[in-house]
């Protein structure tokens, strides 16, 4: 019996992250600050909302240039933890991701 595969579409103004795990992350040579108040993270955006050019909270108009396939810094206590097809994902809104890692050449 073939088991079925589902695949995660995110709502506006929100992204799929993979998370890296801090030590495969610090194997290119970049390091992450550890905070007892917030704990950032990275990790790999596999999908995005429709929406993810801008979307609105609260009045205020929050725009992105992260594209699927980016490594980015996140606040991790604001995502939403999911196992899916077998795989530990993170539902993570847009003002909670906080930068993108760009190797410079």
């Amino acid at each position: 019996m073939t088991q079925k595969k589902y695949k995660l579409i995110p709502e506006a103004g929100y992204a799929i992250i993979r998370p890296i795990a801090s030590e495969d992350f610090n194997k290119t040579k970049l390091a992450t600050l550890k905070d007892e108040r917030e704990r950032i993270s990275t990790g790999e955006v596999i999908a995005i909302s429709k929406f993810a050019g801008s979307y609105e909270n609260f009045g205020f108009q929050y725009s992105t240039e992260v594209k699927v396939g980016d490594t980015v810094v996140y606040i991790q206590y604001s995502d939403y933890p999911i196992k899916l097809n077998n795989e530990d994902l993170h539902i993570v809104r847009w003002d909670k991701i906080t930068a993108t890692i760009k190797e410079v050449v």
